[in-house]
């Protein structure tokens, strides 16, 4: 069992016009068993700019095509420029990224769909994405009745010895998966930002 994977890090579609917005890199990401990408926000024509969002960001609808053109299998949708242009965009990019056949994950109409996994099967092996962010705006988070991205919150404690944080246990739990729709194995790469922005 084998599958290439690419995992990009934030895309931010800003042109009206979406043609050929990967370039090069399109064949590339298109041969790959997966691509999956951070989109880094909503893709849509409606909204406006929630109060106090210094810099709110926000792409045109027409840009999904290009996610799709460049064939993207998944993209997450946890960040913190999710909803800078309120409930609206993220609900039409839901839609979209379904319309498209591009799984998005980390975001949802509620709590349960935007901590639902997504399992897709690429080459005999079963690969589970979940999405989840800690920059976490005032009312991002998605509720039982309100639509948002899927939160992870943490503590830190200070090491005197080491002089460095690390994070204290997290109340947040994963979404339990049943046995038929589990990854096959797990997963060889992990990455993550401290709050401070350095990546380990």
């Amino acid at each position: 069992m084998s599958a290439s994977l690419i995992f990009g890090g934030d895309v931010a579609p800003l042109r009206e016009d979406p043609s050929n917005m990967f370039g090069e890199l399109a064949q590339t990401i298109g041969d790959a068993d997966l691509a999956v990408a951070n989109l880094e926000f909503a893709l849509s024509d409606r909204g406006a700019p929630l109060r106090g969002k210094i810099y709110p960001h926000k792409g045109p609808a027409s840009a999904l095509a290009a996610l799709a053109e460049a064939r993207f299998d998944a993209v997450n949708l946890a960040n913190n420029h999710m909803l800078d242009y309120g409930e609206e965009p993220l609900l039409d990019t839901l839609e979209g990224l379904a319309e498209a056949g591009i799984a998005g994950f980390g975001a949802g109409r509620n709590a349960a769909e935007a901590a639902r996994p997504v399992v897709l099967e690429r080459g005999g092996l079963k690969i589970g994405l979940l999405g989840f962010t800690t920059t976490l705006p005032t009312g991002f988070a998605a509720t039982d009745a309100a639509p948002g991205v899927d939160p992870l919150r943490h503590r830190w404690r200070q090491s005197r010895s080491a002089g460095w944080s690390k994070p204290a246990p997290s109340p947040r739990t994963s979404p339990a998966l049943s046995p038929a729709s589990r990854p096959s194995r797990p997963g060889p790469i992990s990455s993550w930002s401290t709050p401070t922005g350095g990546r380990r």
